[in-house]
């Protein structure tokens, strides 16, 4: 588990692709993210792609 602390004014949906993109590549057998409305949106949708590849 792991904390990233942004500044309040950076949307949900924008700061998904901020928390996730580092992630890519560790975790190889991921398969599924679950995720509230809050993060909806082209920069959101492109993150699964990347992180699954």
């Amino acid at each position: 588990m792991a904390v990233k602390v942004h500044a309040a004014d950076i949307m949900d949906r924008d700061g998904a692709k901020v928390l996730l993109e580092p992630l890519a590549g560790l975790f190889p057998r991921l398969q599924r993210i679950w995720a509230d409305y809050a993060y909806r949106g082209r920069a959101v949708r492109a993150v699964p792609g990347a992180l699954l590849a």
